[in-house]
This record gives C-alpha cells, structure tokens and sequence, in this order.
C-alpha cells in the first residue's frame, strides 16, 4: 500500500485529511484488509443481531409509526436510533456492548464506534466502477464526496439519487443497510430534504418523516409531514370571530414564565407577527398556544428564534387562509433554518392539535 498524499483522506476512515489525522502520531499503515475484514464481519453481525433479535420489536414499531415507509427502509436508522427496551438503548449500543473487549483491531473497534455518530442523507451517484463494484457519490447538503463499495450494480447509475446512512470502512464507506432509491426531481428531492433537516442533529429525528415524503406521490408543500389540516384553516379577515378566545388577554410580559427564554420567543413572535400586519387577537392566541406548550414540555432551547418561527408558521398554516409563509420564508425571516422550523412546527403541532 502506497503512503497516502497529506490532503487525501486518512486511510483510517477518520474522514480527516491524512496530515491532520494518522500523519500527525506517524502511525504505521498497515494493508487495510485486515482491518476491512473485521468491519465486513462486525457489519454482517450487526445487521443480524438487528434482525434475529430485535427484529420483530423494529418491524412493529416501525409499522406503527410510519406505515407508509417499508420497514426494511428504515432499518439502518432504526439499528442506531430508536430504543428497544426499557433502559432506552439502541440496536447499535447493544451489540456494542455485547462485543466490548472482543475486537481484534484497537483500530477497527475505533471506526466501528463512530458508525453509532453517524447520520443519515441523500447522495447522488456521480461515477462508478461496475468491474471493480465501486462507486462515487456525493451528499447533497455538504457536496462531500464518498467512495463506497457495492454489489448492488443496477441502483449504481450516474445521476441517480440514494438516501441511507453511510459508514466507514478503511478508505472507503458503505450503506449500512441498502440505500433507497429516490425516483424524483432533483428540486424535489433537494426541497423535501430541506423541509426536514435539523441543523442540531442532521434530521436524525427526521429521516422517516423524509423518507415518507421523498417515497410518495405528493408535492413537499402538501406533505402530510407538515401534519397540515387544512379543514382548520380560517380566514384572517374572520379572525375575530372564528378564533377561540385565548383563556386570558394578558401580554406576554405579564404570563409567568418558567424560563426567560420562553418570553423572548413570545416577544420575537409577536414583533414578527405585528411587522407582517397579522391581528392582534391571532397573535394573543399564539402567545396562550406557547404558554400552554411550555407549562405541558418545558422545552429546552437555546436559541428563541427557532420556535419563535415555528409557532409563526403554526398560526399561518392554522388560521390564515390565503397565506405565502412556507418553512423556508418563515425561516429566513427568524435567521434560523427551514430544517429546525420542520422540526418544531411538528413538535408543537403533535401536543397543540386539541387546542387550535
């Protein structure tokens, strides 16, 4: 094996560049087989200790969450992300646990671990290799690109689009479980994906709720993602009338909020609001919405923006008929991401609904 250049990528999997990573400590390069070898093994055992124990919990699960997504799609997210049992662990910290102390390599079980950090997203095939079953492919959102190993040749094809969760290997990355096709526009795929994402934790919460989109027939703006019930919608000119009167008309600087943080949300929102001419009593409304979302959630934030946005878009897509406000626009607006308004406009909606 030929010692790597200083800007290529580390051999280790690292996903550093070789001067920054193995070159810094001298590390000796031995062949990667011997490493890949042991990864091919771990991943064959993951995927059946997936399956042969937890499988029918994962199906289920699965099944009941999101039943418009074939269970086998959201396996690799399901492996390193939902819990399977009481003490809140995953597939993934399970099978750790049950193979601590056995690795052969101090070097594979250090790539092995950080497949449990790893996210999923969309790539696009840029070239392959069918005689040497290797492919390129590069991440919509980062534009890095990656070399991965196949045996599926036909779903290898220049330009076609793939959603999973990469894992590293040494110098090169796999699925961890097959990817999916996405048989749609690239302006489709690239809005729906960022209707989703979530700068805080790369849409890892929603990736199903990104497969459910990118695998149906509908349009972004019409998902059932956005848990949209337009029969709800009301007229802004009839807002008076046809809103339910808030349980108090006090201002949000006179609610008692359990953190600071929750008033500022409440102020950024109502200056948004009152900027874009939206009436008083739909903004009090929204005020008594967060209010009652905080004593229910206490929600841990950082930034007020974020949700300040969120419930924004929540009163527009509830009770302003003839609105412009998509996630995105909202999301300029607030100087957050359409990703963390997704995020939050589902969060508040799932515990609101009884409520609008």
């Amino acid at each position: 094996m030929s010692k790597p250049k200083r800007n290529q990528p580390c051999p280790c999997g690292s996903g550093k560049k070789y001067k920054k990573c193995c070159a810094l400590h001298n590390v000796v390069q031995f062949n990667p087989t011997i490493y890949n070898e042991e990864l091919t093994q771990l991943h064959k055992d993951l995927i059946a200790f997936a399956n042969n124990v937890y499988g029918d919990t994962i199906k289920e699960k699965a099944n009941q969450l999101f039943p418009e997504v074939e269970y086998t799609n959201l396996l690799a997210w399901e492996i390193l992300q939902a819990p399977v049992n009481e003490y809140e662990e995953t597939v993934f910290e399970l099978f750790y646990l049950k193979r601590e102390g056995n690795f052969q390599f101090t070097r594979t079980e250090d790539i092995f671990t950080s497949w449990g950090e790893r996210t999923p997203s969309v790539y696009q095939v840029t070239t392959t290799d069918a005689e040497q079953n290797k492919a390129s492919i590069k991440d919509i959102h980062t534009e890095e690109v990656f070399q991965v190993s196949f045996h599926q040749k036909a779903i290898y094809q220049a330009g076609t689009f793939l959603s999973g969760i990469l894992v590293p290997f040494v110098e090169y990355h796999k699925f961890l479980h097959a990817p999916v096709v996405i048989d749609k526009k690239e302006e489709v795929i690239v809005e729906s994906f960022y209707l989703h994402y979530d700068q805080e934790d790369r849409f890892m919460k929603n990736y199903p709720a990104l497969l459910c989109q990118l695998l149906s027939n509908s349009s972004p703006t019409s998902s059932a993602t956005e848990v949209k019930d337009t029969t709800i919608q009301l007229k802004q000119d009839q807002a008076e009338d046809q809103v339910p009167a808030p349980t108090t008309e006090r201002q949000s600087t006179s609610i008692d909020w359990a953190e600071p943080i929750y008033e500022q949300v409440a102020q950024q929102f109502s200056e948004q609001m009152l900027n874009k001419g939206i009436k008083d009593q739909l903004i009090k409304h929204g005020i008594v919405l967060w209010e009652y979302y905080c004593n229910k959630k206490n929600p841990k934030l950082k930034n007020p923006a974020t949700y300040a946005a969120a419930l924004d878009y929540l009163i527009h897509t509830s009770y302003v008929e003839e609105h412009n406000s998509t996630q995105s626009s909202v999301a300029k607006e607030y100087g957050t991401s359409a990703g963390t308004v997704s995020s939050n406009y589902r969060k508040l909606i799932t515990e609101l609904e009884e409520q609008l």
